[in-house]
């Protein structure tokens, strides 16, 4: 799914493209970054999608960098929540842990609300769920062991 979005012709102008996950402590699933009108916070169910290209606003035109800009976000929101694990990926990268709704992403590029248009829908890859059952259960194997030891 992800190598073949990677080819989507209307997705190419995009690219490169950058999304931030933050994991808090403790918890079961990460959570993305998502851009309201005025503010940033996390969701477990959106995205927002750092993209590269030309974009155009009251200033003009500008020229996005997403795997520039990335990395400075992570580097902010690192220290502003230093308890949690703030990590930038490559969606379409074959191990990213997340898996973007693209073709609802880039319909909503042309008649969605503002918010579709900067956050997409995502879910967690099988990967990653795969990798979160496993942790979770060797912390409960982890505690069995120890109460059997005590």
């Amino acid at each position: 799914m992800q190598t073949e979005a990677a080819h989507d012709e209307r997705l190419t102008r995009f690219l490169p493209v950058r999304v931030l996950i933050g994991t808090p402590p403790g918890a079961n699933h990460p959570q993305c970054l998502i851009e309201h009108s005025f503010s940033m916070d996390w969701s477990t169910d959106r995205v927002l999608i750092f993209w590269s290209g030309k974009a155009y606003s009251i200033l003009g035109e500008l020229k996005l960098d997403a795997a520039k800009e990335i990395i400075s976000q992570q580097q902010h929101y690192a220290a502003k929540h230093p308890d949690w694990k703030i990590e930038a990926c490559d969606p379409l990268a074959e191990d990213s842990p997340v898996e973007i709704d693209w073709d609802r992403w880039l319909k909503a590029l042309e008649t969605g609300s503002k918010f579709d248009k900067r956050n997409a829908h995502f879910v967690l890859s099988d990967r990653e769920i795969l990798r979160e059952a496993n942790a979770n259960y060797s912390a409960v194997q982890r505690e069995e062991i120890a109460k059997q030891e005590a």
